[in-house]
């Protein structure tokens, strides 16, 4: 627990009452003492203490003051209305307990009429709940609530003749389902509809699966690319994505920086030919794209009456060059000259409606046709998360159709997977009006619910920055902090910054002060870190919300950065000389940049700025509460995976990967830390925790069932993390239901 989360045990903490004054919102407070009466029914809102061995309810003394003092318990105390994904956060915690109590108020399920399980879970349970409990079973309904937690006898005694009963084998572990806090959905399904060719770097032996027909030189790989084209007689364009350089070396003579200088011109020299061709880099950050692509374009435009060159966004620019220079291949009216880099998303994304096959092209503009049809990027990327033990992922929805395709997708039979989507904030407010979309039902409300894969649109992203191993992280613009070394690719040493904090805050504010909507901001780093932390104080300054606040990545740490986002969280932030209200601040983390770039940025930053890469330690010393994510297709979507990863830091060195040593020791963290980034942190940061998170009383039962404990594995113990990477994913559960048509478990 954070310090900002540790003013009372799990189970009793922050419930509250609803006060209405006249011609007022909503507001809350806090239950007294009196109303707070440890193990007894207070009018729905309850203080329910567990043991250490076990959380299913205890019968509280009841006063016998009517005929039923339980009568007065129901699931219809107030919630708040709003257009918001969850309701308040407080309420909603309170609705939990209720249901907690409801179970405490019957001795048996048959004299008291508390809800038969329909499944019981028999086992080892890590229940991840806030005293890191360890349970025997696990009781659920026919809801796909958990309606105990605890020893085999006392969960058994919620089971009849009609409950179906699932026996772990030894050793195995039932765990919360894990959650990816950050993807692309829309560019994990470009990855494997097959159309797509992949030229990226080969990860490391620990994480090589899935790794396939990799390079780690970009000659090799688009020689294989034109290769796989020669006998192709289409015109069409061709797209590749995860090129990467740099850990890819051009050859063993060239560096990867005179790539990028010229790409147009080395795409050509490699891949002859007149077929336009849109190369997507592995960051995300960057494309490269030849001359055809270029002329691809301008005739879609120009048959739509639309301008030439496109407007871009804030940020985004297609790097120029003069025109005697020899990297220049292609030149607009206005005498712009083009190298063929494309800096940040949409200016590459404006290339996407000049993609002519048809099957590629409904997925990136129609992703609702693919999805509906059952195509095999969806299939496959279902399959993938389900493997991986993900139930749970935010994916990040650039354009409306990416939105109806995350949401169909999460929809589809298929899917073992529940979607939260977050969109920037011109779709929110062109498309959304304003308002988040919630899911279809809520089962602490509705008593009739199953809780829905589809979980809506909660939370607005912005993207402050560029991608720190692309040499485009906004960082120190002195050398008295983290720069990119004048010996190193990257040029100019502050990198580069998408916008400023006064557009930052002006983009935000309409929707800040709705009171509706959660928040994220890319930033890698320290510089932009800086300016988004700024920009959180200056709204929550100008208009308090208590939704949570996320910096995506923050991945260049810098102590007094740390120190600030701290001060930000607990309420002691200065502004203008003013205390700022506290803001609901978290981080999540790319992981992965630890174990495949981490070479890279000691290359980039130096060997002392990149020990603090993802720095988890600050993020616990300054009582930050993290999660981590895949930024798929970024890196691999395996939370098995991002635990290895944050708890030994080890890092290999490109292009051999034969080199492995430790990337900042001090930031390792311990794998009950990792464990709850994946799950009751990353729920908390989403504001899911009162669904999903943790195996509690009236939470959902998303599970995830392992072959081993990943804690067995903790170094302070004398285990190896090393092995956690190789633990297996038995089978993974909604709502109690084993996912997956082909699993042959109960």
């Amino acid at each position: 627990m954070t310090p900002a989360d540790a003013s009372a045990p799990r189970l009793t903490r922050q419930l509250t009452r609803r006060e209405e004054p006249h011609g007022r919102k909503h507001a809350e407070r806090p239950l007294s003492s009196r109303e707070l009466r440890s193990g007894t029914c207070v009018a729905g809102l309850f203080e329910v203490t567990p043991t250490p061995e076990a959380v299913v309810p205890r019968k509280p003394h009841i006063p016998h003051s009517g005929p039923s003092a339980c009568a007065r318990t129901t699931l219809s105390h107030p919630l708040r209305t709003s257009s918001r994904m969850s309701a308040p956060r407080t309420t909603l915690l309170a609705t939990v307990f209720t249901a907690s109590v409801l179970a405490a108020c019957a001795s048996t399920p048959a004299r008291h009429g508390a809800k038969t399980a329909s499944r019981v879970f028999l086992g080892k349970v890590r229940t991840m709940d806030a005293r890191d409990t360890v349970a025997k079973a696990v009781a659920v309904d026919a809801r796909g609530l958990i309606v105990a937690v605890g020893t085999e006898q006392e969960v058994m005694a919620f089971a009849d003749d009609q409950t179906k009963v699932v026996k772990l084998d030894s050793g195995q572990t039932l765990l919360p389902g894990f959650l990816d806090s950050h993807m692309h959905v829309v560019g994990l399904m470009q990855q494997e509809t097959g159309l797509v060719s992949l030229v990226g770097a080969c990860r490391p032996q620990p994480y090589a699966e899935g790794n396939g027909q990799c390079s780690n030189f970009i000659s090799e790989s688009l020689q294989r690319l034109g290769e796989s084209l020669k006998n192709d007689t289409h015109n069409t364009f061709v797209v590749a994505m995860n090129l990467d350089p740099s850990r890819q070396q051009y050859d063993a003579v060239t560096s990867s920086a005179e790539f990028k200088k010229c790409p147009a011109q080395y795409i050509e020299k490699l891949i002859p030919g007149s077929r336009p061709m849109l190369i997507i880099d592995q960051s995300g950050h960057f494309g490269y794209v030849n001359r055809a692509a270029f002329d691809a374009l301008k005739k879609v435009r120009t048959a739509h009456g639309q301008a030439w060159p496109p407007a871009l966004s804030a940020g985004s620019l297609w790097n120029t060059t003069t025109a005697t220079d020899p990297c220049s291949v292609t030149y607009d009216d206005g005498g712009k000259h083009y190298t063929g880099l494309l800096t940040e998303l949409d200016a590459y994304n404006v290339f996407f409606p000049a993609i002519e096959d048809q099957v590629l092209g409904d997925l990136l503009q129609h992703p609702d046709t693919y999805v509906q049809d059952g195509r095999k990027g969806a299939t496959q990327v279902l399959s993938e998360l389900r493997q991986a033990g993900i139930t749970t992922l935010t994916s990040m929805a650039q354009t409306k159709a990416a939105l109806q395709m995350t949401r169909l997708l999460a929809m589809s039979p298929a899917s073992g997977t529940r979607m939260l989507s977050v969109v920037p904030a011109d779709i929110a407010t062109q498309h959304l009006n304003s308002k988040p979309i919630l899911p279809s039902c809520n089962p602490l409300e509705d008593s009739a619910c199953q809780w829905p894969k589809d979980l809506g649109v909660n939370g607005i992203k912005m993207i402050a920055d560029g991608s720190t191993q692309g040499c485009t992280a906004a960082l120190s613009q002195t050398s008295s902090g983290p720069q990119y070394l004048s010996s190193s690719e990257c040029a100019p040493p502050d990198g580069h910054i998408d916008f400023s904090r006064d557009y930052l805050i002006n983009q935000l504010s309409p929707l800040w002060k709705t009171g509706l909507w959660r928040f994220e901001t890319h930033a890698n780093g320290n510089r932009s870190i800086r300016m988004v932390l700024d920009a959180y104080a200056t709204l929550q300054q100008q208009q308090p919300n208590d939704h949570t606040a996320t910096l995506i990545h923050a991945t260049v740490g810098e102590e007094s950065l740390w120190k600030d986002a701290g001060n930000l969280r607990n309420g002691s932030y200065q502004l203008d000389g003013n205390t700022v209200p506290k803001v609901r601040l978290h981080f999540t983390h790319l992981i992965g940049h630890v174990a495949y770039w981490g070479a890279v940025f000691e290359r980039q930053l130096g060997k002392d700025a990149a020990a603090y890469i993802d720095a988890t330690g600050y993020d616990k010393q300054y009582g930050i509460p993290f999660s981590f994510h895949s930024d798929a297709p970024v890196s691999v979507p395996r939370p098995l995976w991002f635990i290895r990863q944050a708890v030994t830091r080890e890092t290999w060195t490109y292009p051999e990967l034969t080199q492995q040593h430790v990337l900042g020791a001090p930031q390792q963290i311990s794998v009950r830390d990792a464990l709850r980034a994946v799950t009751l942190d990353a729920a908390k940061e989403k504001e899911l925790d009162p669904w999903i998170g943790s195996i509690e009383v009236g939470k959902v039962a998303d599970f995830v069932v392992l072959s081993e404990d990943p804690v067995d594995y903790e170094p302070k113990n004398g285990g190896d993390p090393t092995k956690i990477s190789s633990i297996k994913v038995v089978n993974t559960y909604l709502g109690g239901i084993v996912t997956g048509a082909s699993s042959s478990a109960p």
